[in-house]
């Protein structure tokens, strides 16, 4: 009897923590990345809901950064208890520069200007 409500918070608690990155790499290795809240470079990030398939949410996530139907691919899970990252991975499409907020981030400057959780989400995909 105890054990629903405590499965039924566990749910909810993940469901709040859990969020997506999408690592998208062009031809000559540089990054996508968009502007956090605060005005810092990140990788574009997909909120998740622990109620829906991840899968489906990631590809429509992806859809709305890239403004065009892509096919992204899982490639590991990063973080530690209290804040999962599913990390995914697609190659750079032309629709890509027509987003105003996203800029590419050359290969050289990539350990410079993100933070070490998104140096840990692109190693991973490599």
């Amino acid at each position: 009897m105890i054990f629903r409500p405590l499965r039924f918070y566990i749910r909810a608690r993940r469901a709040s923590l859990a969020r997506a990155v999408l690592v998208v790499r062009n031809a000559d290795g540089s990054v996508l990345v968009q502007r956090d809240r605060a005005g810092y470079p990140q990788l574009p990030c997909i909120p998740l809901n622990a109620w829906q398939p991840i899968a489906p949410q990631v590809e429509s996530g992806a859809q709305q950064i890239l403004g065009r139907d892509v096919n992204p691919q899982f490639q590991t899970i990063e973080g530690r208890c209290g804040d999962v990252i599913f990390v995914y991975a697609t190659d750079a499409l032309e629709a890509v520069d027509l987003i105003r907020e996203a800029r590419w981030l050359k290969p050289q400057s990539i350990t410079e200007k993100l933070s070490s959780t998104d140096l840990q989400c692109i190693s991973a995909t490599a």
